[in-house]
């Protein structure tokens, strides 16, 4: 914990001064607290013989035994894509015992996994899916075109996938008792169609990213979301929520079986807590995207003490300050962009993320959108001031009061209490407020919240990004009116209602031309900087710490050979080629 205690003092120093000079920032997160509830649930089912591989690569190193992987936070809510809220922790223990029809490399190609190929007709209305044959899932049952349609009608209508499927949904109108009536044909054997109301020019990126695992037909009809059962390299053994989750070894996988017999998954939210796990030998793998916990884990692998490996920032996410722009007093432009020049970024990284790369906006340097200078406002205490005099006029002249949001996680709350001290400075009347992690994303899903510390906006292509900040995911009431109450669900968590921005996303999402595509995803990124809907600080790089003898972190392959991403979103692909020698 080097880092920390070298910035203890320098942080509290300058709190002392903080109505002169502005301090720090913290990496925001969308942590989930581990549940107090102690439940266990063990696995039912069996294995069945497996398949010829497929050419990809065997894995190297040790063969066998278990290792421990300490992870940020607990999935409470289990493991069905179509209904379990997920973050990194959960898409990193679903990716152990389940796989996606296509993946995404280095270069930000999407390529084959399960599916052997995908191709479109000339419309882009719709998909055919060739599935690799001989697959089966851990209960034995084949992953063929009737299974894929059932996962892919299950994602269309899900209760948390549905907004993500509008395009195959037709905005959730063609789904009846949660199950999509039409779109989705299987032949009955390997082949899959995919007929769309409307265009949609990125399909396989979706079925590359986010919560699209297959899952085995009997645990989607169960509706189970404690047991998964996937097609993975390793099996679900047993859960205790809140203490650990534990996946086995599948002998019959259909490429090359896992190297390692065993992985035990253990939620641990605190930073210092996980890192110290894996100094003293009790982890073996951890990640992390916390900038003071990566500088220590880089001193700890220079000094020979455990390996490290650093994620891409290729198409990584971004860390930043999410407004609610339904709501005052965000729902006014200069108090925004007062905000947006009062916050002094480099200060923050100073501070709270030494080293980081700063932001200007959403996109990852990797991602089309990208711009290497978008406008955005940079720290100016005088415009600041100047944009806030304009803010307390519009509102009425009397204090312009805020809450700011974080989770109760110690490096958030300092960072919080420096920002409140920014904000101040400018003059606003801070509040802040500390939200378990298990709750905070379920209060922004609310739109409970006016200023709250966040990271997302992790993908390769800027279609990935509509479900959240395209109006059709701000909440309408029956009427079709926009509804802004801080009660009613929507996954555009900023309320973000902008016709540039709108019009851009639909350019995306139906004009095949790369150039057209990027030039929209270009007029997004500038619109976010001319309204500073939200306030970027730094480009999100996630790592691994490991044992000495532990390796499979790097250099991992796609069934079809090519070189995948270096979790640029701190998702480790392969969890087969995991070793401990």
């Amino acid at each position: 914990m080097k880092q920390r205690s070298r910035l203890i003092g320098l942080t509290a120093a300058c709190l002392l001064v903080a109505m002169v000079a502005p301090m720090g920032a913290t990496a925001a997160t969308k942590k989930k607290k581990p549940t107090k509830t102690t439940k266990k649930v063990t696995a039912t089912t069996g294995a069945v013989a497996a398949p010829a591989p497929t050419a990809a690569p065997a894995p190297s190193g040790a063969k066998g035994g278990k290792v421990v992987f300490g992870l940020e936070a607990e999935s409470s809510e289990g493991y069905l894509p179509s209904s379990s809220n997920c973050a990194i922790a959960c898409y990193q223990v679903f990716t152990s015992m389940a796989e996606r029809l296509l993946s995404v490399d280095s270069k930000g190609v999407v390529t084959p996994w399960l599916a052997d190929s995908i191709t479109n007709s000339p419309d882009y209305k719709s998909y055919t899916i060739k599935i690799h044959p001989g697959i089966k899932f851990h209960n034995g049952e084949a992953l063929n075109a009737d299974a894929v349609k059932l996962n892919i009608d299950d994602f269309a209508c899900g209760s948390v996938t549905l907004a993500a499927w509008f395009a195959l949904n037709g905005y959730g109108q063609l789904c009846k008792s949660g199950k999509l009536i039409t779109g989705v044909v299987s032949d009955g054997a390997m082949t899959v169609t995919v007929n769309l109301p409307a265009k949609w020019v990125s399909l396989p990126s979706y079925l590359a990213s986010g919560q699209t695992y297959m899952m085995a037909p009997a645990q989607i009809k169960a509706g189970d979301r404690n047991k998964p059962i996937g097609t993975g390299a390793f099996k679900f053994k047993e859960w205790v929520v809140g203490d650990h989750l534990t996946v086995v070894k599948n002998p019959d996988f259909w490429r090359t079986p896992a190297i390692l017999d065993e992985i035990e998954y253990r939620p641990i939210p605190d930073e210092s807590a996980r890192q110290a796990q894996l100094q003293s030998g009790q982890l073996d793998f951890i990640q992390t995207s916390n900038v003071l916990t990566l500088n220590d884990l880089k001193d700890l692998a220079k000094a020979g003490k455990i390996k490290y490996n650093e994620g891409s920032p290729t198409f990584g996410e971004v860390s930043y300050d999410m407004l609610n722009v339904g709501l005052l007093p965000f729902s006014n432009k200069n108090c925004r962009v007062a905000a947006a020049y009062g916050q002094d970024v480099d200060t923050l990284i100073k501070l709270r993320a030494p080293g980081a790369l700063k932001a200007d906006g959403p996109f990852a340097q990797g991602a089309l959108g990208y711009l290497p200078k978008s406008g955005f406002p940079t720290y100016n205490p005088d415009k600041a001031k100047e944009a806030f005099a304009k803010c307390k006029a519009e509102l009425g002249g009397g204090p312009v009061e805020f809450t700011l949001g974080t989770t109760t996680v110690p490096d958030n709350i300092q960072t919080a209490a420096i920002q409140k001290q920014m904000m101040e400075a400018v003059g606003f009347t801070v509040k802040t407020v500390n939200i378990e992690q298990q709750k905070y994303i379920g209060t922004a899903l609310v739109g409970a919240f006016q200023w709250f510390q966040w990271r997302n906006h992790g993908g390769f292509d800027p279609d990935q990004q509509r479900v959240w900040w395209h109006s059709e995911l701000a909440t309408r009431d029956a009427a079709g009116k926009f509804v802004f109450d801080g009660k009613t669900i929507a996954i555009n968590f900023n309320r973000i209602v902008d016709p540039t921005i709108d019009a851009a996303f639909d350019l995306i999402r139906t004009n095949s031309d790369p150039a057209v595509r990027k030039k929209a995803a270009e007029n997004i990124n500038a619109t976010f900087a001319d309204q500073a809907y939200d306030l970027w600080r730094w480009r999100t790089t996630w790592g691994v710490g490991s044992c000495l003898k532990c390796g499979g972190v790097s250099g991992q392959k796609t069934p079809t050979g090519s070189p995948t991403q270096d979790f640029p979103t701190g998702l480790i692909v392969d969890m087969a080629a995991l070793s401990k020698g």
